[in-house]
């Protein structure tokens, strides 16, 4: 078995274990379709429920933060690959200074967390309620 390491996991030749552990764990009820139910209102484009997971071919792929429950299961290195592509430090010129701690929050935000990678305006977006 092979575990792919990217803003996803894809899982090579899944066992059955693991495809039942997901289909279990990474379905969810969908809260806006019942809420919709629950108040009488259409539902017809609102899927019942959230799935987390693909399946292409032989490979199951599942988010990065199923990795806590790969590596417990399965910690041998060498089943893992790693595809992160990890981004540039981004610069951003801006006349607002920022207190210390939200300093370090932009820094953190900066990096490329989870596959994902914010710029600085998303950053500075959603720090303005703390500016005003």
């Amino acid at each position: 078995m092979r575990y792919i390491v990217s803003n996803t996991i894809r899982i090579v030749n899944p066992t059955e274990r693991m495809k039942d552990y997901v289909k279990e764990n990474l379905v969810i009820k969908n809260p806006q379709y019942e809420q919709l139910k629950r108040l009488g209102k259409w539902t017809g484009n609102t899927p019942r429920f959230l799935v987390w997971y693909e399946i292409d071919g032989n490979e199951l792929i599942v988010p990065f933060g199923f990795i806590d429950w790969l590596w417990k299961i399965d910690n041998d290195k060498t089943h893992y690959e790693n595809r992160i592509i990890y981004g540039e430090k981004l610069e951003y010129k801006s006349k607002i200074n920022l207190y210390d701690y939200q300093e370090k929050v932009v820094e953190k935000a900066l990096h490329k967390k989870n596959g994902r990678n914010y710029n600085a305006c998303t950053v500075a977006e959603r720090l303005k309620l703390l500016w005003s």
